[in-house]
């Protein structure tokens, strides 16, 4: 005798059916998911987040709900923003130094020297010398004078560095 299925349990043809289904939903989520990364990429803003905090944006991306990622094609500029805005610190420290060091080069300094602390020096509107430990014979320090002040401040450089950078070239000599 035939023993019948029982009606809980699904037929042959309705599993594969379910199989099938569950393949063309991975395929399409799949798809989605390398659409909307391939579009977040292709804004030169996001794509050098997206190489320096992949692990994280990925992980973004997946606590973000199956139905809510098909939905949106831009899940992954989402997540980029996200991590972004949790590393902006860093990322705006980083944004900084690559542009004084692009100015450093503009102006012909090596940037690697200008990480180094310049001298203390003291400032004197008379551009005057004075002594640093306010008596005679005190160890003696350099005035910076105005115009050098004045010309670091108008190219985003610190005073110390430019007199420095300029005195080692021999350029203080007789002032502006």
């Amino acid at each position: 005798m035939r023993r019948r299925q029982p009606r809980s349990t699904k037929s042959r043809s309705s599993a594969a059916s379910d199989v099938y289904k569950r393949q063309v939903l991975d395929i399409m989520f799949s798809t989605q998911a390398a659409l909307s990364r391939d579009l977040a990429l292709m804004d030169p803003n996001q794509k050098p987040i997206y190489d320096k905090y992949r692990d994280e944006v990925e992980q973004e991306v997946t606590r973000i709900p199956p139905q809510e990622r098909i939905q949106e094609p831009r899940v992954y500029q989402t997540a980029i923003q996200r991590v972004k805005a949790r590393h902006s610190d860093e990322l705006t420290q980083s944004a900084i130094e690559e542009a004084v060091n692009k100015r450093l080069q503009e102006l012909g300094i090596d940037p690697a020297k200008a990480a180094k602390q310049a001298k203390p020096a003291v400032y004197s509107p008379a551009g005057q010398q004075r002594s640093q430990g306010g008596g005679l014979g005190g160890p003696r320090t350099e005035v910076i004078p105005k115009w050098v002040q004045i010309e670091a401040a108008k190219i985003g450089l610190s005073a110390e560095f430019l007199y420095q950078h300029l005195k080692e070239k021999g350029e203080l000599k007789g002032g502006r």
